[in-house]
C-alpha cells in the first residue's frame, strides 16, 4: 500500500477522533509498524503520546492529550470516564493546575500507559457525557467529584459558578449531586442545597 492511500486511511480513522490515529487501529487497517515510522518521520503524522498519532492537517486542540490517553486506554472491554480536573478541563469550567489525565474505570485499573490517573469504580450511563469526544462525567457529578478529591474549595465554587453561568447544569442538579457528601462537610444529612450554598461564597469570596 502507497504512503498517501496508508494516509487517507488514517485519515478516515482519525476523522471520528479529532483528529488522532492509534498504533493499534492503524494495523488493524492494515498500516503496518515501519509505515507509521515512515509517515511520522515525513510529517505526515505527529506522535501526541506513546501510540497514539495527530494526521497532518487536523487542528491540535486543548483536548488533545486528554483525547489520546483516552483512545490509548481504550478497548472493547474497558469502560472510561473522564473525571476531576480532566473532566472540569473538558467542560472548560474552574481554574485547576494541568494534571495528567485522571479516569475511573471500570474493572482492572492497571495499565503500560504512561502519566495517566486511573480510578476503579463504577459510573452510571446517566452521570455521563460525551464531550470532545471522551466520555466524562456529567457536570453535576463533575462538581461533586472535585469536592470528594479534595480541591479547593474555592476552585471548585469557581467551577461550580462556570458550570452555571454556560447552563451546562442547574443548581437542583448540583445539589442532588452533592447530598451524598453532605454530612461530611458536616451539614444535615442529604442536604446538598445547604452543601452547594457553602460552596458558592467561597468562590465570590476568593
Amino acid at each position: 500500500m502507497s504512503s498517501v492511500s496508508d494516509l487517507v486511511t488514517l485519515g478516515r480513522i482519525a476523522a471520528n477522533q479529532q483528529g488522532l490515529v492509534t498504533a493499534t487501529q492503524a494495523r488493524a487497517a492494515g498500516v503496518d509498524t515501519r509505515q507509521i515510522w515512515r509517515l511520522s518521520r515525513a510529517g505526515a503524522l505527529e506522535r501526541v503520546i506513546r501510540g497514539v498519532y495527530r494526521v497532518c492537517g487536523a487542528p491540535a486542540t486543548d483536548f488533545q492529550e486528554i483525547t489520546a490517553t483516552w483512545l490509548a486506554l481504550s478497548n472493547p472491554g474497558r469502560r472510561l470516564t473522564a473525571a476531576g480536573t480532566t473532566a472540569a478541563t473538558l467542560y472548560g469550567i474552574g481554574d485547576f493546575l494541568r494534571t495528567v489525565p485522571e479516569f475511573i474505570v471500570a474493572g482492572d485499573p492497571s495499565t503500560t500507559v504512561e502519566n495517566v490517573r486511573l480510578r476503579t469504580g463504577h459510573v452510571d450511563q446517566p452521570r455521563v457525557r460525551t464531550i470532545h469526544g471522551v466520555p466524562t462525567l456529567s457536570p453535576e457529578q463533575t462538581i461533586a467529584d472535585l469536592l470528594a478529591q479534595h480541591n479547593d474549595v474555592s476552585l471548585v465554587g469557581d467551577a461550580t459558578v462556570d458550570a452555571l453561568d454556560k447552563h451546562l447544569t442547574t443548581p437542583q442538579r448540583v445539589a442532588r449531586a452533592l447530598a451524598p457528601m453532605a454530612a461530611d462537610h458536616g451539614l444535615p444529612d442529604g442536604d446538598g442545597s445547604e452543601l452547594l450554598a457553602s460552596i458558592l461564597p467561597a468562590a465570590t469570596a476568593a
